[in-house]
Order: C-alpha cells, then sequence, then structure tokens
C-alpha cells in the first residue's frame, strides 16, 4: 500500500472521494433508469408474454440493487472510517 509521504495517510482520503463519486453515480443511474422506464413503460404492453415477463425481473433486480447501493456504500464508508481512525495501540 502507497503512503503519502507527507500525511502518512495510506490512501484513505481517495477512497473516501471514490465513495464519494461512486454515490453520485448511483443517483445519476437512478435517473437514467427512470428516463428508461418512462420510455420503455408504455411499450411493455405489446410485447410477447414472455418478453414481458423477463423485463420485469429485471426490473426488479435493477431496482433492488440501485436500492441497496447506498447501503452498501454506507458500510464501506464505515469501515474507511474504523480503519484509517487512530489507534491507541500502534500510537503507544
Amino acid at each position: 500500500m502507497r503512503r503519502s509521504p507527507m500525511t502518512g495517510d495510506p490512501g484513505f482520503e481517495q477512497a473516501a472521494e471514490v465513495l464519494s463519486r461512486i454515490r453520485r453515480t448511483t443517483g445519476d443511474l437512478g435517473a437514467v433508469l427512470a428516463e428508461l422506464e418512462s420510455e420503455v413503460e408504455p411499450e411493455v404492453a405489446g410485447w410477447p408474454v414472455a418478453a414481458r415477463a423477463r423485463y420485469r425481473e429485471a426490473k426488479r433486480e435493477w431496482a433492488t440493487a440501485l436500492d441497496r447501493m447506498p447501503e452498501c456504500l454506507d458500510r464501506a464508508a464505515q469501515a474507511f472510517r474504523e480503519i484509517s481512525a487512530p489507534d491507541p495501540k500502534r500510537d503507544s
């Protein structure tokens, strides 16, 4: 792991920035999916039954994944905070 020579930070600030960018991207993905749904939904009724079923299943899957993303990012951020917190045992 590469440490910054000035701060001793092993990259946790950079990791926090990456998590922040992923969080913004997650919001952007939600907007893109909503836009796609608004364009596709009016046509779904005319699709074959199997295609409609597959679309609905895929829609549930991506909605679930998108809903879980903030929780996953929160857990990652918490892990970075725990890892980067000063450890009194190390400092003694």
